[in-house]
């Protein structure tokens, strides 16, 4: 009953957010008690820090399943890792939005788990992409992950976005997931050896 309570909840916070879901509502989406859930975690908030150490496991076998398709070509392996981390800012932008709003330690663990897993990976692939001897240097493999994740806090903003010329979101992907290719597409160029 705890697994269910808590991929409900991860469903609820991601589409609606935290602010916006009771667990009124999730105990009545699922047909149980209030009291149900109380049983297993002490209130919201416990509940919500839960559901993103939840979350974090998730994208973490995602990107490691990603990651030991050994037999890819290393290129698709990048495109791979960042086409699950466009998933999952996708997925979490309601909520991301709304942490950073109304609720600064829920925010913050998000930052650190962002920080701890993004990074993790990331510097896992360069590494295996210098080994291989496909990309080049470490302070130019450094700018591109300070750039791509610089770009990811950016993607998902769309006051930033409403601020950009017409012009030139015009011309760029409308879905994260799309976002997060082009840049990355950019990015390879830029740190792949000539």
């Amino acid at each position: 009953m705890k697994q269910k309570i808590l991929q409900n909840a991860q469903e609820y916070f991601f589409k609606y957010g935290y602010s916006k879901v009771t667990l009124s509502e999730i105990a009545k989406e699922m047909g149980i008690s209030k009291k149900t859930i109380y049983n297993h975690y002490t209130g919201k908030d416990e509940l919500l820090f839960a559901v993103l150490n939840y979350s974090k496991s998730q994208f973490e076998q995602q990107m490691s399943s990603v990651e030991a398709e050994l037999s890819k070509p290393f290129r698709e392996m990048v495109l791979g890792s960042l086409s699950v981390l466009g998933l999952w800012v996708s997925k979490l932008k309601t909520l991301v939005n709304d942490l950073k709003r109304n609720h600064p330690d829920a925010w913050n663990h998000i930052l650190e788990i962002r920080k701890d897993v993004i990074i993790k990976h990331t510097m896992r692939v360069l590494k295996r992409g210098k080994k291989k001897g496909i990309l080049d240097d470490n302070k130019r493999s450094a700018i591109a992950v300070f750039l791509f994740l610089a770009s990811a806090d950016k993607i998902t903003d769309d006051t930033f976005r409403s601020h950009i010329p017409d012009e030139i979101t015009d011309l760029l992907p409308t879905d994260p997931s799309g976002m997060f290719q082009s840049v990355l597409e950019v990015i390879y160029e830029g740190i792949k050896k000539s």
